[in-house]
Parts: C-alpha cells; structure tokens; sequence
C-alpha cells in the first residue's frame, strides 16, 4: 500500500512538471504577448497617456498641413501662379525724348575741286614768273637762280566743323537743325635765291588760301529697327537725311613774296614775282545734301551722346566781289575759264555731339 501511494504522489509531480513545460514552451514561441500584456498594464497604469499622444499626433498633423499650405518660391503652384501673373513691360531702349541741345565738332574727308584749281595755279619753277637762272643778271654777279619748294600744298582736303544743334527726338523718329561754321585753309612755300647767297639774298614766297562758311541746315532722322540694323553699346541708330544752306561762304587767298636783302638784282626778282600774283577775296554761298546713320546713347540723367557717319554734297557758287560776280579765271588767272566761279565738293563726314534735355 506504501508502494503505491509514493506511485501516485510521482504520477502528481510529473504531471505538474509537464505542464510547466507546456506554458514555458507556449511562451517562448508568442513573445508579443509579454509586450501586449504589459503596454496594457502601461495603459491601465497611465490612463492621461491616451490623451497625451492624441494631443501631439494632432499638433504634427497640423503643423504638416500649415506648411504644404504655404507654398514655396519653387513650389509647382507657386511657378504656375507666376507665370499666369502679367509680365511686365520690356524697358524702352529709348532713355531719353523729348527737346535737347547740343554741341559738337567733325571731321571731313573728300575731293574739293575749288581747292583744285588753287593747287594747279601754284608755281612749280622759275619760268612759271617769267624768270630764269640769269634773269637780272649784272656785271660781278653771274651766279644762277634757283627756285626751291618748301611746303607744298597738303593733299588731302580735310576740315573740322563745329556746331551747335537743337534735337526734337520721338521714339521712332527725330528732327533736329543747326548752326554750323567750317573752315578750310591751305598753305604753300618756296624760296628763289642765288646760289652763291641762299641766306642774304632769299626771295621767300607764301601763298595761302582760306574758305570759311558759315550755315544752317535740317534734318530728319527714323530709327532703324532692331531687328534690321543694331549696334552694340547704343540706344537707338537712325538713317538720316537732310538739306541746308551756307549763306555766308567767304574765299580768300593771299601772296606775299618777300625779301631780306637790299641787292639790286634781288629786288627785281621780287618785284617780277609780286607781278604774277593776284590777290583775292569774295563772297558766295552754298547749298548742301546729307544723308547717313546716326546713333545715340544716353549719357547720365539728361544727357546723351550722337555719333554719326554721313555723305555731304556741297554746292557752291554765286561768289561776288565788290559788287560783281566773280569768274573763274579772276580767282584763279591760270585756269582761263570764263564762266562764273562754282564748284561741288563730295565728302565723307565723322561728327560727334554732347546732348543734354532741356524739356
């Protein structure tokens, strides 16, 4: 009887010990229940936690929500609202319109054929005054005359005008006019002396010639558009075209010959030579074509600056002196015309002008 109760006391342990095992196994398999068993104590421990977290879960919410509403500057609907925005107007290259007044200076390049007809009655040689190596000759002096040119005549025809114009500018188009003054001179030197005495007994001979003018003239200009004709660096270009009138031209040219010795034979030299010259002075006008470009680029508040490059076709004649119309051959003996003095000039001109708006 002993026997079998220790039996059954064995069979009652080895039943609990089994299963001890059996939830020990259960729970090493399904280790979220351990987690779900204690955040749920956590929860019945802490009951404000709920609202807690409901609370902060919102507060990101609507933090999130605030700034997706404000749109960035590179933000789709930011770059779409932009773009369906007016743009604005492209700035006008035109800075400036309105009255201006300017001055300005030139240079001009071109045939002259007054100045021509100067250059072709110059001496070249003794025989032009009548003259040669023994002209005048006296016992005790037999030494040759010998006719040398210093300065010649300069070759090319240039001027330098100078205005003063006024700028009525439109933003397609401009008027302007103004008072301009020229002047041309040219000078010629040479020398007859003996010799034997190229110092004492010189003849020294100066020919000049000057022709001043001085004239208004009106122009009209239409800009050029871009997609034409543009040059960089500048506001506007426009093709130029105008007339004018000179009606102040005053020609002049003036021979001298003079002589720093008291020898007889000398002196008759420059006595023969004065002979030949023939000193002249008149007054005519002209008329003038131009056509060209011209550019403007502002300058400062009110200011701006004109550059142009233009064709000039100059007229002139009715030249008159001391109450008579003047012949060619009477400003210029060597040309034997007889018809009355006139002449056309064709030159290339370079000018520049300061502007500043006056209204």
């Amino acid at each position: 009887m002993m026997t079998r109760m220790v039996r059954q006391i064995f069979t009652i342990k080895l039943l609990v010990f089994l299963f001890f095992l059996r939830v020990l196994a259960e729970t090493q398999t399904n280790p979220d229940s351990l987690l779900n068993t204690s955040s749920d104590s956590l929860e019945i421990q802490n009951p404000d936690s709920q609202h807690v977290d409901t609370v902060f879960n919102d507060g990101i919410i609507e933090k999130r929500d605030s700034l997706l509403s404000k749109e960035g500057p590179n933000s789709p609907d930011s770059i779409s609202e932009k773009s369906s925005l007016p743009s604005p107007a492209p700035e006008d290259s035109v800075k400036h319109t309105g009255l201006f007044i300017g001055a300005g200076a030139g240079w001009t390049l071109g045939s002259f054929t007054l100045l021509d007809l100067w250059k072709q009655s110059l001496p070249d040689s003794l025989g032009y005054f009548g003259l040669d190596a023994n002209s005048f000759a006296v016992e005790g002096d037999s030494s040759s005359l010998k006719f040398v040119i210093k300065k010649d005549a300069d070759y090319y025809n240039m001027t330098f005008p100078i205005k003063v114009s006024f700028h009525k500018i439109r933003e397609k188009d401009f008027f302007s006019s103004a008072l301009s003054f020229s002047m041309i001179r040219k000078g010629f030197k040479a020398s007859v002396f003996p010799l034997n005495d190229s110092l004492e007994g010189k003849v020294d001979i100066r020919q000049n010639l000057s022709l001043y003018s001085l004239g208004i003239e009106f122009l009209y200009g239409f800009r050029i558009q871009e997609r034409y004709f543009s040059i960089d660096g500048v506001d506007r270009s426009d093709f130029i075209i105008g007339a004018g009138i000179s009606p102040l031209v005053s020609l002049q040219s003036i021979n001298k010959a003079d002589l720093n010795s008291d020898d007889p034979r000398m002196v008759s030299v420059k006595e023969s030579i004065h002979s030949f010259f023939n000193n002249h002075k008149s007054f005519g006008l002209a008329l003038t074509l131009r056509t060209g470009l011209s550019t403007m680029k502002s300058f400062g508040s009110r200011g701006a600056i004109e550059t142009g490059i233009f064709y000039t076709l100059n007229w002139y004649r009715r030249f008159f002196s001391s109450g008579k119309e003047v012949l060619t051959s009477d400003a210029f003996p060597e040309s034997n015309d007889n018809e009355p003095l006139s002449c056309i000039s064709n030159r290339l001109e370079i000018s520049f002008s300061l502007l500043r708006n006056v209204h």
